[in-house]
């Protein structure tokens, strides 16, 4: 094999500074180990030309059978920030399932892994993986160890593009920046509170601190449907740039709360209609010491003065706090927004404790079931002491998010690894707004919006075993409906609509091929045209354009052309809101009523788009509520919205977990993954250069390491092994005299395989 130097750095604007600190020549200080081998091949990939060739020809063991490594060439220091990169692609085999690999950063000096992750891979293109990384430590030459481990075949992948780079400690911030808000005088706030739960009052109070000596002390005296309801802020005092890096700092203390921890949340965003926000941040402050709060973001758009707000929201319930010391500085185009200090709150709450462990103990008893391998002889006679793997390479449960027809079907790098990570990480998935009725009969909007790029992509992921949910079949507001459909009453009206349904349901290329339909979206905030049914405080009964029957009208055509769909009604604000309110008792009734009317209603959608973390104890609450009404339950538009990382990723792990614990939900659906096609680019899993967030390193190692089954054992005394694994796609092989034999397998209850070894000649 020739020697060649596989893989050269490329310096970017962002990381001017980083120094490679793997060997030059990769191929010939790599160390690899294990059965399987390893050869450079051409490539054409983003920027290499070359990449490595991993062939693992054996099932396997396990996973740490074989594996590649290199040793850093470069000492690194403590608090040093690391970049790993690296392009990957599937070879062979030629099916579904990703590739079984793992990737780590090893140091003897440091206790746990400073990384360790899947990178799911199912497709031949080059999809991109990156991971930032820290170093708690400093690190000689050869104390850190890249490593990839992949001891289960038979499989064949490539890496390309590979580096690690070190970026250095994070810089002294800006010295030089702009005052977009300031707290200085106090006073200067205007607040609102509201009265229909009680209000509240702000007022400035005296304080001991050596940052200010005055505070805003806020009291709520009770809980509205909705956070938003109760706030206090200020508008920007200087205009603001698209893009400038902006740092917010606050201190906080919570005096009194009937929930333990402050509930409230802080926003900056546009002051007018649609209230798009560049920040969303939520501070559980536990305690009455305080805490310095601050956060780096980017505005998402230009404001000019006075175009703009910060504002503290927090009409969650009865609580007294206060806040001080609160600045927005900009510091305009600084690139690299992690120069910038980033303190949040950290708290442990026992309630979520003890639920989650409850949730686990849940997910062994409902998400696993006994697979039992039962080996023969030629004769059928059980055969003991014989080798047996199960290893598992599918989940049976649907996760899955939003995605676009554009980003699957259209050329380019970026969109290469969208289509990988759709098809790696999802089980299941809706179109994002392609199937929206004003999109869906939108002649002028190619080729983002075309129906036949919708049909060919539902094509694409029923092609790719990735189910469809269609997302929907009516808005009911004027404002979510075609233009033309604005003016129209009565019989009009009536058969605007079912046209609609009848056009979309009945396309050769939707017709039959999306297994859910979210029929009626939104009905507490979207009732021009059927009104809204009675029995809730506050929301008196109304009927629209067309009558409160309308919605059964809706259920019965989607049941008549849409037979094998499951159908939904879907909405939000249930599972998000901190206490019940009209929007989930409004939820609540719809079901109810249409239940009590016969409707062809098959299942409930909670969209989940959260802000801030809500007590798991409070979402309990509201799926016992509904699962009353005996219905299967989906989560279908799943995102958090925050510049908190760590409490992004904490609560997707918290509320994952819990969902999958529910037997009443089988799909779990999130609203977009890339925040380069994200209607909220903070809430995504990965970030616009395809680093791998927190949240996105929790997603993959929920579903591919806690929530994933390899086991092995030999047959007993009655030829039989017996794992106990979670619902999925499984490779069973039994490793016989004359060699191992596979099969695959799909474990969805208590299952008997058995397999009869040739006989020997």
């Amino acid at each position: 094999m020739r020697r060649v130097v596989l893989f050269t750095l490329t310096f970017t604007a962002t990381a001017l500074h980083a120094q490679s600190i793997l060997p030059a020549d990769l191929l010939a200080s790599v160390a690899s180990d294990g059965p399987s081998s390893v050869a450079v091949v051409p490539a054409a990939g983003s920027g290499f030309k070359e990449a490595l060739r991993i062939t693992t020809a054996a099932p396997g063991f396990d996973i740490t059978a074989a594996s590649l490594t290199w040793a850093n060439t470069i000492a690194v220091q403590s608090s040093d920030r690391l970049q790993l990169t690296f392009w990957v692609r599937k070879v062979a085999p030629d099916d579904i399932y990703n590739v079984r690999a793992t990737v780590s950063l090893e140091s003897d000096t440091v206790e746990m892994p400073l990384l360790r992750t899947v990178f799911p891979c199912n497709l031949g293109i080059w999809a991109k993986y990156s991971f930032p990384v820290s170093v708690p430590n400093a690190i000689d030459p050869g104390g850190l160890r890249l490593v990839f481990r992949h001891g289960l075949g038979p499989q064949t992948y490539e890496i390309g593009g590979l580096s690690l780079t070190n970026k250095g400690a994070p810089a002294a911030a800006p010295s030089t920046f702009s005052t977009v808000i300031s707290s200085t005088p106090l006073s200067s706030y205007s607040a609102y509170f509201d009265s229909a739960a009680g209000g509240g009052s702000a007022r400035v109070v005296a304080a001991v601190s050596p940052a200010f000596s005055e505070a805003i002390q806020i009291q709520v005296n009770g809980a509205s449907p909705f956070i938003y309801n109760a706030g206090l802020g200020w508008n920007n005092a200087a205009a603001v740039v698209k893009n400038d890096a902006l740092l917010l700092s606050f201190y906080a203390r919570l005096l009194e709360s009937k929930n333990g921890a402050l509930q409230a949340q802080i926003v900056f965003e546009r002051n007018s209609d649609p209230y798009d926000k560049s920040l969303l941040f939520n501070f559980p402050v536990p305690t009455s010491e305080w805490q310095l709060l601050q956060v780096p973001f980017r505005a998402n758009d230009n404001f000019k003065i006075g175009a703009a707000h910060l504002v503290f929201q927090f009409g969650a319930g009865q609580q007294r706090f206060e806040i001080a010391g609160i600045e927005l500085r900009n510091y305009g185009a600084l690139a690299d927004l992690s120069v910038l200090p980033s303190k949040v709150v950290t708290s442990v709450n026992a309630e979520n404790v003890q639920i989650l462990s409850e949730a686990r103990k849940r997910i062994e008893q409902i998400r696993q079931a006994p697979i039992t391998i039962a080996v023969t002889n030629a004769a059928g006679a059980p055969v003991t002491g014989v080798e047996v793997r199960v290893q598992q390479l599918r989940h049976g449960f649907r996760f899955g998010s939003a995605v676009t027809a554009a980003r699957l079907k259209q050329a380019g790098v970026d969109n290469d690894t969208y289509r990988s990570r759709v098809a790696s990480h999802f089980t299941t998935s809706v179109l994002e707004n392609d199937l929206k009725w004003p999109l869906w009969e939108c002649a002028t909007c190619k080729p983002t919006f075309e129906q036949l790029q919708t049909r060919e992509m539902i094509q694409w992921l029923r092609d790719h075993n990735i189910p469809v949910r269609g997302h929907n079949l009516i808005w009911p507001s004027l404002r979510n409906m075609p233009g033309d459909v604005r003016g129209l009453t009565g019989d009009a009206l009536l058969k605007r609509i079912s046209t609609h349904f009848d056009n979309v349901l009945t396309d050769p290329g939707v017709a039959g091929k999306l297994y859910q339909w979210d029929v009626q979206n939104e009905p507490f905030d979207n009732y021009d045209v059927q009104g809204r049914v009675g029995g809730v405080a506050g929301v008196g009964q109304s009927n629209g354009l067309l009558g409160n029957e309308e919605m059964l009208r809706w259920f019965g055509q989607a049941r008549e052309l849409a037979p094998n769909a499951q159908l939904f009604l879907n909405d939000y604000n249930n599972l998000e809101s901190a206490t019940v309110g009209q929007h989930e008792d409004y939820f609540y009734r719809v079901v109810e009523w249409l239940q009590k009317n016969n409707a062809a209603l098959d299942a409930l959608g909670f969209q989940a788009h959260f802000g801030g973390a809500r007590p798991l104890a409070r979402m309990q609450e509201v799926m016992d509520r509904f699962a009353k009404f005996a219905l299967p339950m989906a989560i279908t538009e799943f995102d958090f919205n925050s510049a908190d990382e760590a409490a992004q990723a904490t609560f997707t792990r918290d509320f994952m977990t819990l969902i999958y614990s529910r037997p009443e939900f089988s799909d779990f659906l999130m609203w977009g993954f890339w925040s380069g096609s994200h209607w909220l680019p903070q809430g995504a899993m990965y970030a616009t250069d395809w680093s791998s967030k927190k949240n996105a390193l929790t997603y993959n190692s929920l579903l591919f390491q806690e929530w994933w089954t390899n086991d092995a054992g030999l047959t007993g005394d009655d030829g039989s092994f017996t794992s106990r694994a979670f619902q999925g796609d499984y490779q069973i092989t039994v490793v016989g005299p004359s060699g191992p034999i596979t099969k695959t397998v799909t474990l969805v209850e208590p299952t008997v395989i058995t397999i009869a070894l040739p006989t020997q000649e």
